[in-house]
């Protein structure tokens, strides 16, 4: 079997399920092909440029001629829908085609009726309503906004950003509770909806250290919130850091609150931090959270923008140390058994022999990665 992934470029989040994927059909079966150079900014912020450093990546802006024979020929291709000229003649085809989506309607259900938008959705998506197409759903709400957009259902499957988990254990210690915020200061982030909602512990007297961590355009009212706040001892702003350190940081934070909005279509820091043994409490807003999380078990969510439930959802942590404990080891737990890129891709040729075969039968998989995905509204 012949597997193709195309993208923009290849990333952390793509690369060790490709890894994976090699290891099962071997090299000469699978290549990831990358349709933009490398982002040269990125280069500079200390990102590696995957393009160049992988023999089974082909670049596309390079090689058209192996590149159209791929699309028509390969058994499988994974790929994007803002890719419409390769999709084009990959789905002309008649073959096995895959597209990794987010969600359609990420600003609101509305948006559905744009006529640009309706244009869009047409000519990159149903347009190919009949065709072998399925879509693996890298979030909660995916599958839902595809079906209100016109695209037929039982063509959805769940899947999710991946970046490479350590398999080893981390042990905390929550003698001291620290709460952790990571991402772009950007609006629709809401980091200061985790800073109101700590206000309220520290006037109750609850006490605990927040550290923020990112850099963007809402940084200075960030840091003059902190300036001015009573609790200002207790807040920390640490800038903006490379991956490894922020992975360091939270492997010693006790929580780690997750805000945005609908806009995040994943939020794969939710992996990173219940990887790293954090109990996460997360926006049920945000794309990965109804997925990854059981509530009281393995994480926490709050109604997203609501400032009072999330305060109760931390407050529930600093009363109860023992539950903590159990929701950390069993976040680890789920990440490194369940939602990493040895399951996924496994799973995924599972998933591959089942839909070539026109099974009758149910799907191979009843929940996670490659299981039929929920057709959920938010």
């Amino acid at each position: 079997m012949k597997i193709a992934f195309f993208s923009n470029f290849l990333n952390h989040h793509q690369l060790a399920f490709c890894q994976e994927i090699i290891n099962i059909v071997g090299k000469k079966n699978f290549y990831f092909v990358a349709c933009s150079p490398f982002d040269v900014s990125r280069i500079k912020c200390g990102y590696e440029d995957m393009n160049s450093s992988y023999p089974w990546v082909i670049k596309a802006y390079q090689n058209e001629d192996r590149i159209i024979h791929i699309l028509e020929n390969f058994d499988v291709v994974i790929t994007v829908p803002e890719l419409s000229s390769y999709n084009s003649i990959r789905l002309k085809s008649g073959r096995l085609t895959f597209f990794i989506s987010e969600r359609l309607l990420k600003r609101g259900y509305l948006w559905r009726w744009n006529p640009f938008k309706i244009w869009r959705t047409y000519s990159r998506i149903n347009k190919y309503k009949k065709n072998n197409l399925y879509i693996l759903c890298c979030g909660a709400y995916v599958a839902y906004d595809y079906v209100y957009s016109g695209f037929p259902e039982n063509r959805y499957f769940t899947w999710a950003y991946l970046p490479e988990v350590n398999r080893e254990f981390v042990h905390k210690c929550n003698d001291q509770i620290s709460l952790l915020w990571v991402g772009r200061m950007i609006e629709w982030k809401k980091p200061f909806d985790l800073l109101e909602a700590c206000e309220i512990l520290f006037s109750q007297g609850f006490k605990f250290k927040l550290t923020y961590v990112g850099d963007g355009p809402l940084v200075k009212k960030l840091q003059t919130k902190i300036r001015e706040s009573k609790n200002s001892s207790c807040l920390q702003y640490m800038g903006s850091l490379k991956n490894d350190n922020v992975l360091n940081i939270m492997k010693k934070s006790s929580i780690f609150v997750a805000t945005s909005d609908r806009n995040e279509g994943w939020g794969a820091v939710v992996n990173e931090a219940m990887a790293s043994g954090c109990c996460v409490i997360a926006s049920d807003a945000m794309g990965s959270a109804p997925i990854l999380i059981k509530d009281y078990v393995n994480g926490l969510k709050y109604h997203s923008g609501n400032i009072q439930d999330l305060s109760e959802k931390i407050k529930y942590c600093l009363k109860n140390p023992e539950k903590l404990l159990s929701i950390q080891k069993q976040a680890e737990l789920t990440m490194k058994r369940d939602w990493n890129s040895a399951v996924a891709a496994n799973r995924f040729l599972i998933l591959v022999d089942y839909l070539m075969r026109g099974s009758r039968y149910s799907p191979p998989f009843d929940d996670g990665l490659c299981s039929p995905a929920c057709i959920c509204k938010y």
